[in-house]
């Protein structure tokens, strides 16, 4: 992760903002900022799905933490699976902490939903915790064009689909296309909002049973 100024050319495929952080960091993909919130300490990419899901637990109670602070209820959920809520007693509570919760007038309610990467980092940016901003030609998070000219593509050479090593017709939908960007470089990122984050079901996952016994669910 590098810190960059607006005035750099529009290279790198994420710029991310954390809340409280100074520094406006950047990344190639999405398991770039899953190292960023975990602060690079947690070697996000050569680790299994059961690790990921407790980094992202992990995150996910930082965060709840935090929230707790200025009065914001958060849920952990896995999916339709319940974690944690701050705003529940649990019997590792002391009393105070217990009457603490129970005194508590919450502010709001947030959910934080850590089944798959993309459910995480949407709950994230519904919450204010991230800002994300995806290069205008990257459609990664976002769902990408529903129609498309293979001459407007970064992939398109002389006729030919360099992506996917073929002559290039003009087409529908294709998960390669990309337009190059014509707009000044502090134009080229497109901040994306909760609802423009493209999710997968990642229901049934393995992980979510162990977790859930593990917090006594």
């Amino acid at each position: 992760m590098l810190y960059r100024t607006v005035s750099e050319q529009a290279e790198w495929e994420y710029l991310a903002h954390i809340a409280d952080h100074e520094s406006t960091y950047e990344s190639r993909s999405l398991t770039g900022l899953f190292h960023l919130l975990s602060n690079n300490e947690f070697p996000y990419a050569s680790a299994s799905e059961k690790q990921k899901a407790a980094a992202r637990f992990s995150v996910a109670s930082e965060v709840l933490a935090q929230l707790a602070e200025d009065a914001v209820r958060t849920r952990i959920m896995a999916g339709k699976v319940a974690m944690i809520d701050s705003g529940e007693v649990y019997p590792w509570h002391s009393e105070a902490e217990a009457t603490a919760i129970r005194e508590m007038v919450w502010s709001e309610t947030v959910g934080l939903d850590i089944l798959t990467e993309r459910r995480f980092l949407r709950s994230l940016i519904a919450c204010s915790w991230i800002t994300v901003f995806e290069r205008t030609d990257m459609f990664t998070l976002r769902e990408a064009p529903t129609t498309a000219r293979c001459a407007r593509c970064r992939y398109f050479y002389d006729g030919q689909c360099e992506a996917r090593e073929m002559e290039a017709p003009h087409v529908s939908s294709c998960i390669d296309y990309a337009e190059t960007p014509s707009n000044p470089a502090s134009d080229r990122y497109v901040r994306v909002e909760a609802e423009m984050v493209v999710v997968d079901e990642g229901e049934g996952a393995e992980w979510v049973g162990d977790l859930a016994e593990k917090m006594d669910v």
